[in-house]
């Protein structure tokens, strides 16, 4: 096993968000069997509130900090645009957004949680009811979807006056200026057009359609809430977790994964008919998703991605777990597979290659899956002579949910088996043919369209196509070598890599307990108070109660930190900030400091639930560049009593006074990875840079075998 450790913060999953797109995967197959379409709607924000998902921020961008964001606070980091929730008369709490006469752009938008599928509203609408309380003026609106996809810029028809107007815009518009509807994350975005000041207020934003679109492949809700399957433990007797991804972040990490792209040689030697691109990868809820396109791109027809882990990560002996839903269609070929590490030295097939699973789709085949070998006879001195074997496993659709797909290597055998049940095993001997097979391997993930294997679509295939993995764990056999544990709380490094908790921190929540303790009686190691209770795990197991159960009789602790949240890292000027639901005064500890107050009484609507009120956001403005480079510990008290805390690590950019007057930019080369050129601007507000711009080659991938 290769792989280079080092500390990375992930979210646990425990505390994915439940979101569900009303339009829900079993309503869409109900549609499409019985020809049936029902008015469908989607709510952003109604009767004064921001309906979920979309309650993800209320935020703006703003021109006049180089079109950076602030966010959830009324627009005091916006020096454009300010926003409130008001009464308006009759209609009730709506919106009110202001904006500056100062010749500048100010979006307001309604952030998602996490990136929603509205695939179905494609024949649909957008509608909202807006006033001007500043003359006849028209808006401006777009919808984005992962960065960098957008829908452009749209200036709508209807000219605004004090009296509420109803707006309405075509999705499909939208759609055909670029929008994505498989991954929207804001639900509108919107500022007046004539750059020169104005008050608008808005309400009943939605989106709309008679005629639902049916579902497009696997994870065609906003949520993978719907699918369900089988799991596997993190433990297995016999062997130790030495390296898992649990796609936990906000993007592919590319400490540990890179990315073919381009045509390759002969459709990667398949006669394959997609273009690999980074854009059909994305992360959210903890899950990776691969999305195969039917678009126009590079000369290709379709697009879709192609992620490994060559250079980075690879295994020998041991075992490799991976959930997955498989996507479905004619000419649709997902394959989780390996080649081995010296294959950009000596080529395929010589490299030898284990297929952990592929499918390929249509005609009823989406219900097996195969696990194959391919060699080159004789080895890397004899002539190119490719053979292979494998078997096969018949089960249910591999579309319709989560299955567990393992490989077990030793020296003598590979053993392929779903759901940890076996199907098929290749024996390994000392022949020069099978040497490649007792040497290292580095892992593929992809989804083609097309090739000599799987045939090619055809009128029943439907775009988009997405193969969804929830994790990929790698185990070695125990005492092989002795797992690291770096900051010796128990659990390994790969274990806490795994749950999300820092390998470098005994206890990464600062609750008095080590991780492993935390593990072992299943209290949450990224959370300082389990039980939310307002007493941290630590004192409550000192104390002999129980760190599971709520001992709170009231709503007087109910509150969190939000930012920095554990394991950030900060620099410059910044807001530190959460909500407490009924404090008289707040105050932050930074390190051993004497405590400083807070601003404190802030609307935060996403509050109402817990607190039954909505005045309850706090924040302080802090400029973490006081801070000495490294580890320090944030407070936070309501009333002098400690509810919240958090670790993070400051980096200190400059030790001088705040810088005014300066402008400028600079290219860095091969940042944040290699090949890449990123454009850092400097923003005196935050006294830090900023990354305006990232630009990567486009280079064509290594010649691969045919079979995939």
């Amino acid at each position: 096993m290769h792989v280079t450790w080092k500390q990375v913060t992930t979210r646990h999953k425990a505390c994915r968000s439940n979101i569900r797109l009303r339009f829900s995967i079993l309503t869409a197959l109900a549609l499409a069997i019985s020809g049936k379409a029902e008015a469908l709607e989607e709510i952003v924000l109604e009767n004064g509130a921001l309906a979920p998902p979309w309650d993800g921020a209320l935020g703006a961008y703003d021109e006049a900090l180089g079109y950076e964001v602030c966010l959830d606070d009324g627009g005091a980091g916006c020096p454009t645009v300010d926003w409130k929730w008001t009464n308006s008369g009759n209609r009730g709490r709506v919106l009110q957004a202001e904006w500056e006469n100062n010749g500048l752009t100010a979006g307001v938008y309604f952030k998602a949680r996490a990136p929603q599928d509205l695939s179905a509203f494609a024949a649909g609408t957008i509608q909202f009811e807006a006033r001007s309380l500043s003359g006849p003026i028209r808006l401006g609106i777009k919808i984005d979807c992962v960065w960098p996809c957008t829908s452009g810029d749209t200036r709508t028809n209807t000219t605004l006056s004090d009296d509420w107007r109803l707006v309405t815009v075509s999705v499909g518009d939208l759609v055909a200026q670029g929008l994505d509807l498989t991954s929207v994350d804001t639900g509108l975005v919107f500022w007046p057009t004539n750059h020169q000041g104005a008050i608008i207020e808005i309400d009943s934003v939605k989106w709309s359609t008679d005629t639902p679109a049916p579902p497009t492949g696997s994870g065609s809700t906003g949520s993978t809430d719907e699918l369900t399957g089988p799991e596997s433990p993190r433990q297995y007797n016999g062997f130790d977790l030495v390296w898992s991804d649990e796609f936990s972040g906000t993007a592919l990490d590319s400490r540990y994964w890179n990315f073919n792209i381009g045509t390759g040689s002969n459709g990667w030697g398949n006669n394959e008919w997609q273009y690999y691109r980074e854009q059909n990868v994305s992360l959210s809820e903890g899950f990776l998703t691969i999305t195969a396109k039917e678009e126009s791109f590079g000369g290709q027809n379709y697009t879709s991605s192609r992620i490994k882990t060559e250079g980075l990560v690879d295994f020998t002996y041991g075992r490799v777990d991976i959930r997955a839903v498989l996507p479905r269609g004619q000419g649709i070929w997902p394959a989780l597979w390996s080649l081995g590490t010296n294959f950009s030295r000596v080529g395929w097939p010589y490299s030898g290659e284990i297929d952990i699973m592929e499918m390929i789709g249509g005609g009823g085949r989406e219900d097996t899956v195969h696990g194959t070998v391919h060699w080159n006879i004789g080895g890397l001195d004899a002539p190119f002579a490719h053979t292979y074997i494998g078997g096969a496993y018949y089960g249910e659709d591999f579309s319709a949910g989560f299955n567990v797909f393992s490989i077990i290597r030793t020296a003598d055998q590979i053993e392929w088996r779903v759901n940890d049940v076996p199907y098929y095993h290749f024996d390994i001997d000392d022949s020069a043919s099978l040497a490649p097979f007792r040497k290292p391997f580095f892992l593929i993930f992809n989804v083609a369209v097309g090739g000599n294997w799987p045939g090619y679509p055809d009128a029943s295939t439907t775009f988009p196509q997405k193969m969804i993995v929830d994790y990929v764990r790698i185990f070695e056999p125990s005492g092989s070598t002795p797992p690291a544990d770096n900051d010796g709380d128990g659990l390994s490094d790969a274990e806490e890599l795994s749950l999300g908790t820092d390998p470098n921190a005994r206890d990464t929540d600062m609750d008095g307990l080590d991780d492993g303790q935390e593990n072992a009686i299943g209290t949450d190691p990224l959370n300082y108070d389990s039980d939310g209770d307002g007493i941290n795990d630590g004192d409550e197991v000192s104390a002999g109660t129980d760190p599971l159960i709520n001992d709170a009789s009231s709503t007087s602790s109910l509150g969190k930190l939000e930012v920095p949240a554990s394991g950030a890292t900060m620099s410059g000027i910044g807001l530190i900030s959460g909500w407490h639901c009924n404090a008289e005064e707040i105050s932050i500890i930074i390190d051993d400091e004497p405590p400083q107050p807070a601003g404190y009484g802030t609307d935060r609507n996403d509050t109402l639930e817990p607190c039954d009120d909505a005045d309850n956001g706090f924040g302080m403005l802090f400029n973490f560049g006081l801070l000495e480079s490294g580890a320090h510990t944030v407070r936070v008290l309501a009333d002098g009593v400690e509810f919240d805390r958090a670790r993070f690590d400051s980096l200190r950019l400059s030790t001088g006074s705040f810088s005014t007057d300066i402008e400028g930019s600079v290219e860095v080369s091969d940042f944040p990875k290699p090949g890449h050129t990123t454009t850092l601007r400097w923003d005196e507000s935050s006294q830090g840079f900023s990354i305006t711009s990232e630009t990567g080659p486009n280079t064509a991938g290594s010649r691969f075998r045919p079979g995939n």
